[in-house]
Parts: C-alpha cells; structure tokens; sequence
C-alpha cells in the first residue's frame, strides 16, 4: 500500500468500510485494529499493517502521549501504541458514528509483540468498554497459556500513563517471564486516553480497573485465586480501595502511595487548604479547575475529583488488610513522604505478610524521570519477586517476608536487607 494513499484520511475510513463485508472476519483475515474516537466506541476494522510491529517508518506514527508520568513528571517517548498514519489521523479529526456503526465489532487487538529478549512473553494492547466509552490497556502474559494464570493489574499514579515512563512496562515483562498476566489501563485524560482530564477521579478509576480486571479474565484463562494488584503513588489509593473487592487477592504491592484519609495531603499537593476550598468551588461551578502540576502539566480537575479524594478513607482498608503487603518507597522522595510510606505498614497489623522497603536515593519517580535505571531496576526487582512469591506459591510466607512491625514489634521498622 502506498504511503501516499494513507495520508488520506477519506481513503482510510473508505478502506475500512469496504473491509466490513460480514459482521465477522474471514479466518485468514489477520491482524486487525480498533480504533477509539471521541464520538461513540471504537471502530474496528483490518490492520494496515502486518503484526508484530515495527512495520516501516513512513507508514507508521506513534500517537502523542497527552500526559506526564507519576504525578506530572514527564512522560516516556514512543509511550503509545503504533497505528498506521491514516487511523491516527481518523482517531484525532474523530470518525463519524456512521462508520461505527458500519463496521463489523471483530477483535480488539491493536498490537501483538512478542518481546526480543524473552520470547515466551505476550504484549497486546486492547480497547476495553468500561463506563460509556472505551480505555486504552495493555494486557501481557506468558505465551504458554495452557493453565491458568495469576492475574495482577496495575494502577498508575496521577496525571501517569499506563506505561509509567517504562517502569510498569519493565514489571508486566517481568511478572510474564515469572508465569504471571498483567493488564493496565489508562486513566480519564491519561495516556492515550480519548477522555479529557476533568473525568479522572477515583470513580471513574475505580470502575476501569474494575472493567480491565473482567476483560483478562475473558481474554485468558485466569485463576481467580491468585489475584494481585500494584498501585503507584494516587493509583496506590485506587488498589486500597479496590482491594475489598477482589476475592482471590493475595499480594498487594504500592510504589509510594497516597493512602491517608481524606484530601488533606492532596491539598497540600495543590498549594494548601484555601487553594483547594477555591478551586473546589470553582469547579463544581464550572466543572472544572485548572491546575498545573510541580512539573508544568496542564490539567481540568474536575468537581468529583475533588469530593471523591474527601471521601477516600484507605486507612481502616490497610488496617483490615489480611494478605500479603509490600510498600516501596523512595528515601528523598517529597511528595509521599518516606514517613508516610512506614506508616502504611505500621497500619498493616492484620496483613500476613507485610514488608518494607526503601530504595536508597529514590525520589518519587523511582529513577524514572532522572536517569537513574538502577533504582529503576531496584523497584520493579523487589516487586517481581515479593508478586512472583506470593502468587504462584499462595498462602505462603515468602522469602522476603519478615515479622509484621506492626503486629509483632509496633515500635521497630524493619526493612529487608535487599
């Protein structure tokens, strides 16, 4: 197919009718693609390019990442998935509700890759209907699917993308080699999100976690079981909240989360207590407040991201909590205080398994957004293992468990030598 002819977006959507023959495709059909725009679901049609990626670089771009990492630290290049130039183009002008409904639903696989270095591991990324509309996931597992798996999802911090600058891309490739499927998902106004950010609040998370955790389950065969989730920094409060639900959840791990009661961390977060009252006020007049981050990300806060946070009570849930946990946290980290990361465990006296671990020099993007790979490397080791242990020997107690500080020795921290 000639580039020329992708740069058109008229000859895209043309392409992509005259390919909906029957309302399923043929069994040699390959590869195909979803779609999201912002005017109704996702519209679906053949890949114009074979899988696995890369493809060539004149028919290929990688959509623009909308949002920082981790609280508005800077986002990953080449974050998003790649899609031909003429659906990227279709995906931005916003594709008439005619054509989606023309369009026969087949499957909603944008990508398959199989990563160079371990060939067993499964990397696809997926349209999932959660709410009204439709986020964008990633779903990774061990190509050996035979047996159910252990299901962990994983929860990205406030104003992150579902990549987490590498971070949650380096994990889910971990955990597949360890036999373990991930999915994450982009939050309202994140990533390649098609929401803007004034939808981002705990609800809304809340329930596309909740909607990327059924659509594993009917994607693979999952134990229900063995079940985990890991939360960074605001997406560490989302796992607190969601983890009552989970039936089969067995390890819990949070990479510096925000779990104290109620908003009033996050006021300081947005310049202290009257800034806040503001811009509460002003968004629930207008249903949003603007608001730029430490790092100069632009955002909409909308008026349920403020009530929501108020409401929030994670600290009777860690205090309930009677699995395995793991806390990391970074020793200069200014945003969730290493204090209020020991504290989390100290609250955990009823978990099985509690451990606490500091990665030396860390701020809050763990290496991240500093070019520091090995405290990187540090966080998603420690939490591969303490997952890995946990999940496919469940009911356990690991090789990186210790005492309960809180339970056994409420005045002493202990933290693994790691």
């Amino acid at each position: 197919m000639k580039p020329e002819f992708l740069n058109s977006y008229a000859a895209a959507i043309a392409l992509l009718l005259s390919s909906a023959a029957s309302a399923a495709p043929p069994a040699d059909a390959g590869p195909q693609i979803r779609i999201a725009t912002p005017a109704g679901p996702p519209v679906l049609g053949p890949a114009l390019v074979p899988a696995p990626v890369p493809a060539p670089a004149a028919a290929l771009v990688t959509p623009p990442v909308r949002n920082a990492a981790a609280l508005g630290g800077p986002s990953e290049p080449g974050a998003g998935a790649t899609v031909p130039v003429a659906l990227a183009a279709a995906l931005a002008a916003g594709t008439p509700p005619l054509v989606a409904a023309a369009v026969s639903p087949v499957i909603s696989t944008l990508t398959d890759s199989r990563d160079a270095t371990a060939a067993a591991v499964v990397s696809r990324q997926h349209w999932v209907p959660s709410r009204d509309t439709h986020i964008p996931a990633t779903l990774v597992h061990p190509a050996d699917t035979q047996q159910p798996l252990p299901l962990v999802l994983l929860l990205h911090g406030h104003g992150g993308t579902r990549h987490e600058a590498g971070g949650f891309t380096r994990l889910a490739r971990a955990l597949a080699e360890r036999g373990i499927a991930t999915i994450r998902m982009d939050f309202p106004g994140c990533g390649e999100s098609i929401e803007p950010f004034r939808q981002n609040n705990l609800t809304n998370m809340l329930a596309d976690a909740r909607a990327a955790r059924r659509y594993a389950a009917a994607q693979l065969a999952i134990d229900p079981e063995r079940q985990g989730l890991v939360g960074f920094s605001m997406g560490g409060r989302v796992a607190l909240h969601l983890a009552p639900e989970l039936r089969g959840l067995r390890a819990l791990t949070l990479w510096a989360p925000s779990a104290t009661d109620g908003a009033a961390h996050l006021m300081d977060y947005v310049g202290g207590p009257q800034h806040w009252a503001a811009m509460r006020t002003q968004a629930a007049a207008q249903g949003y407040a603007p608001f730029t981050t430490f790092w100069g990300q632009r955002q909409q806060l909308g008026a349920r991201w403020f009530t929501d946070l108020e409401a929030s009570r994670p600290v009777p849930i860690i205090q309930q909590f009677s699995e395995a946990l793991l806390v990391v946290y970074g020793s200069e980290d200014p945003v969730i205080p290493p204090a209020s990361a020991r504290a989390v465990v100290e609250q955990a006296g009823n978990a099985r398994t509690a451990v606490l671990h500091e990665v030396t020099g860390a701020d809050h993007g763990f290496g991240l957004f500093d070019n520091r790979p090995e405290l990187t490397e540090e966080t998603v080791r420690i939490s591969a293992e303490f997952l890995a242990a946990e999940l496919m020997a469940p009911g356990q107690d690991t090789a990186l468990a210790l005492a309960n500080p809180a339970r056994d020795a409420p005045a002493r921290h202990q933290e693994p030598m790691l």
